[in-house]
């Protein structure tokens, strides 16, 4: 089988399919998918194939549906001329997460008392690195702050994401989930979609979590579904620089820098360790080892016709010494072992295609969809 430009079979119809073959292997197929309207109170729940039409786009960005309500909070725009990496190496004294210095950047590796007494047992995620810096971030408690009103305008959001989003069982605003903590929306003026990561540890917010316990003492914990506003700021100020790189050879990265959330939900605990929401747009939702190659693996022998495969040619294929009665020695490992010199290259030999079958365990709602792709794969 070959997939160059040329060839009559088509990379992408391949493709599509191997994502639906790679989502049933990775049990991603919930009984959920995006519903046009809230569902009524104590309605029995539908399959997915009852509630849209399952589309190829959604194999590219997800189909299991989400549930937000806007939240109060303030969202804040990606200003790049405003970001920069510190350049400070000082051990001066710790005062907040935005100083960017080495102290506190080696303080989050302990739990995180620098935030106050309450929080000796409270341990935040932490790479090597001093934090990003927002220009003239300690003016942006003054409502004259012409940094402030840069980062504050939302002027070129989405309308539905330029309030603060966290997810729930019972919102009005609908996306699709991708991790435990992130989500995608569609922005149905322009087609994008876009990620938010941090917007609730699934529908129950931001619950703490137990991280270890030494014994004798009190157990250290850490909080789920959010982002923190030092990997907030370094995971929008690198998205970019990954994005500039790969746009010197034509390319772009995979999530462009929108913004991000800070909330302010009532009876939160541990206030001065803010939640916060990165919102990327993106081009897609697929992971290449859990997606694109689980699913190709799944599909490759469903791509070969059994049937009228030449066994005796390909079996004349081999060298001599690597021939039995019951077909070929099995493995390349074995030749080695048994001291062959005579190896192969089957890269001419033409393998015969076939459509492989609809795979077992997808919702039949996707049917429709593996069908088109067989019939653009057998033209």
């Amino acid at each position: 089988m070959s997939f160059a430009p040329g060839n009559k079979h088509s990379f992408w119809p391949v493709l599509g399919s191997a994502l639906l073959a790679g989502a049933v292997a990775s049990r991603l197929y919930f009984k959920g998918a995006i519903k046009t309207k809230p569902p009524a109170p104590k309605a029995a729940p539908k399959s997915a194939e009852d509630e849209i039409e399952l589309t190829e786009e959604l194999l590219y960005f997800g189909s299991i549906i989400t549930r937000f309500d806007q939240v109060k909070g303030t969202t804040y725009s990606y200003v790049p001329e405003l970001f920069s990496e510190s350049d400070d190496r000082s051990a001066g004294a710790i005062t907040t997460a935005a100083d960017g210095d080495t102290t506190i950047a080696l303080a989050r590796f302990k739990p995180a008392s620098f935030l106050g007494a309450d929080y000796v047992t409270l341990c935040v995620p932490a790479i090597p690195a001093t934090d990003i810096r927002i220009k003239s971030l300690e003016s942006l408690d003054s409502k004259q702050s012409p940094q402030l009103t840069q980062l504050t305008d939302t002027g070129k959001w989405p309308t539905a994401l330029s309030k603060p989003l966290l997810k729930s069982k019972t919102g009005k605003i609908l996306g699709v989930g991708s991790g435990v903590r992130s989500a995608l929306i569609k922005d149905a003026a322009t087609g994008k979609w876009y990620r938010l990561k941090g917007c609730g540890n699934m529908t129950d917010g931001f619950p703490f979590a137990l991280v270890d316990r030494i014994s004798g003492s009190t157990p250290y914990v850490t909080i789920r579904g959010s982002s923190f506003t030092h990997t907030t700021h370094r995971e929008l100020y690198m998205s970019e620089v990954v994005h500039s790189e790969l746009a010197k050879h034509g390319l772009s990265g995979a999530n462009r820098s929108v913004g991000w959330y800070e909330y302010e939900l009532p009876r939160t605990k541990l206030e001065r360790c803010v939640r916060t929401c990165v919102v990327t747009e993106t081009l897609g939702n697929k992971r290449i080892g859990d997606h694109i190659l689980t699913g190709l693996e799944r599909l490759l022998p469903g791509l070969i016709n059994r049937e009228s495969m030449d066994w005796s040619a390909l079996r004349n294929f081999f060298p001599k010494d690597r021939r039995t009665e019951e077909g070929v020695i099995p493995s390349w490992v074995q030749p080695m072992i048994d001291g062959h010199d005579s190896y192969i290259d089957l890269f001419n030999f033409a393998l015969p295609e076939g459509v492989p079958p609809f795979p077992s365990g997808a919702l039949q709602g996707w049917r429709k969809v593996w069908d088109q792709n067989a019939v653009k794969f057998g033209m």
